[in-house]
């Protein structure tokens, strides 16, 4: 089953792309290969549904965190490895034998370089070799870890004769006829060509794991641990939980983390607070950790428990449609409905609303939110954050619902300027400084002043 989610979800997170600098995609994204880079991004792409494959993936991350096992090849000499090993072999040793000597022949007549490539990718192959079999000697100092299964295949490939062999003669440092390296050409390029294209693959998953457990080592991020529902008894649904520790946003330098524990009992958070008090950031935050915990990578948050969900949607930053004619409050609305839809269908899913119907009055917005918010509270299938101004709807629901947790993010005021400390407390905010914030800017002192202003 495919985890769901859509680009509007995506962009509001600033989860993908590669080369947005502050992209999600790019803080973890430290491979060294560029089949561990496509790697990533596939990953990025598929987030689990499965909770032995979520944590299975974990695991392995745990086994890099704790090993400090780093990626053990030069960049320069896998590069020119993996170009020669990917290149098309010929079909039997005497078609290589020929070829070769073709191309040493050309060579030696006007100064191509093809052969002298080959040879170069070629040493650059015995070297890769040598460097993997240097790698499992050192896997074996760790029994019974995580990464035993792939420990097992990379040695089951470095005890190939061939592959030995040519080992054993990089070693001694051993130069080799013109006839041999036709000989180990047709080999490594056709013969093996199928085992170190799987092998290949798993330097790239090894690429992937070593890069983004430094990553979660030198940002102290944790693992997230998946749980298996408990089944539910009279209920349609299955409980679920999603119960993070200190969850901080990952693109923000010394971000204050907060804790977040929706479950199906209390399944909505009602976040108020003033403008800039951080409700945005805090459900960014969340949200990435949730995306993250579903791909089994280390999340930016001190631990997180979570019973897999099937989907996450966010309604955070959406633009009208010049070109289907919607205004910002009509796009709003079909925001909305796309997710009620997706909500009717039954998945259990991860829906935030980032102040809902910011695009109309005052009237229409609170009116919508209560009654949205209290039909979010009868379906406890799904998670559900929705941040407000209007302080006057949490008041309402407070009274009308069950099952709603009310969050706030204070604003303090010294010297007549506003303070934020970014920390979630319990209750409903009251803070009204909008009009603080004008007079502070002295905007009403900049139109008076004009020449143009009349009294």
């Amino acid at each position: 089953m495919k985890f769901q989610t859509d680009k509007q979800t995506l962009t509001d997170l600033n989860l993908v792309g590669k080369y947005n600098k502050r992209s999600i995609f790019s803080i973890y994204n430290k491979t060294i290969t560029k089949g561990g880079e496509r790697l990533l991004e596939k990953m990025f792409k598929s987030p689990f549904t499965n909770t032995k494959a979520c944590n299975g993936r974990a695991s392995k991350f745990e086994f890099f965190i704790n090993s400090g096992i780093n990626f053990p090849f030069s960049v320069k000499e896998f590069n020119q490895a993996e170009d020669y090993l990917a290149s098309n072999g010929h079909s039997s040793i005497l078609a290589s034998f020929a070829l070769n000597l073709k191309r040493k022949f050309m060579g030696l007549i006007a100064h191509e370089g093809e052969y002298n490539l080959l040879q170069s990718g070629f040493k650059s192959s015995l070297n890769f070799f040598s460097d993997l079999n240097g790698f499992v000697n050192e896997l074996g100092k760790h029994q019974n870890s995580n990464y035993q299964i792939e420990k097992i295949e990379l040695e089951a490939f470095c005890k190939i004769k061939q592959v030995k062999a040519l080992v054993h003669k990089f070693s001694k440092n051993e130069e080799f006829s013109f006839y041999q390296f036709c000989k180990y050409d047709y080999i490594l390029r056709h013969e093996l060509s199928e085992k170190i294209s799987e092998v290949m693959h798993k330097i790239y998953e090894l690429d992937v794991y070593t890069s983004v457990a430094e990553i979660a080592r030198t940002k102290s991020f944790s693992l997230p641990n998946a749980i298996e529902p408990i089944p539910g008894s009279k209920k349609l649904y299955d409980p679920f939980m999603l119960d993070i520790k200190e969850v901080g946003h990952p693109g923000l330098e010394n971000a204050v983390s907060n804790p977040i524990n929706i479950s199906s009992n209390e399944n909505i958070i009602f976040l108020t607070g003033a403008n800039m008090a951080g409700k945005s950031t805090l459900m960014k935050s969340f949200s990435i950790a949730v995306y993250l915990a579903h791909m089994g990578f280390p999340v930016p948050a001190k631990k997180m428990d979570f019973t897999m969900m099937e989907g996450l949607y966010t309604s955070i930053n959406v633009p009208d449609d010049l070109n289907m004619g919607y205004s910002h409050f009509y796009a709003e609305v079909m925001r909305v409905k796309m997710i009620a839809e997706k909500i009717a269908n039954g998945k259990r899913l991860v829906v935030l609303f980032d102040e809902m119907f910011k695009g109309t009055n005052v009237k229409d917005a609170y009116d919508a939110t209560v009654c949205l918010s209290e039909c979010f509270s009868q379906n406890q299938k799904c998670a559900y954050i929705v941040s407000t101004h209007i302080m006057e709807a949490a008041q309402t629901l407070q009274k009308k619902c069950k099952g709603i947790q009310y969050k706030y993010l204070p604003t303090a005021f010294s010297n007549g300027k506003p303070s934020y400390s970014y920390t979630l407390q319990d209750g409903i905010s009251n803070d009204h400084f909008g009009m603080h914030i004008v007079n502070n800017e002295k905007i009403i002192e900049i139109i008076k002043q004009s020449p143009f202003y009349s009294s």
